[in-house]
């Protein structure tokens, strides 16, 4: 059972890491100023989540909840 549980964080730890790369090469990420890379929330967004992920992997699970309160907000200002 802790096994399966381990494997699920490292998928989403490793898609978390797909999606921040794809945002990089989709948006040009690699040719901005660093300042404007910070402003994008469209790259911020899923480095914290790996941030997140990784928390919640190495540190406690609780992190995930901030993961769950976070979707949450984002569906509410659809």
């Amino acid at each position: 059972m802790m096994c399966q549980v381990l494997f699920l964080m490292v998928c989403q730890v490793l898609n978390g890491v797909i999606l921040a790369v794809s945002v990089m090469g989709n948006h040009g990420t690699f040719t901005k100023p660093w300042r404007q890379i910070f402003r994008d929330f469209d790259f911020i967004y899923p480095v914290g989540y790996v941030t997140v992920c990784l928390l919640g992997l190495m540190v406690h699970e609780f992190f995930y909840s901030l993961i769950v309160s976070c979707k949450r907000c984002t569906s509410l200002d659809l």
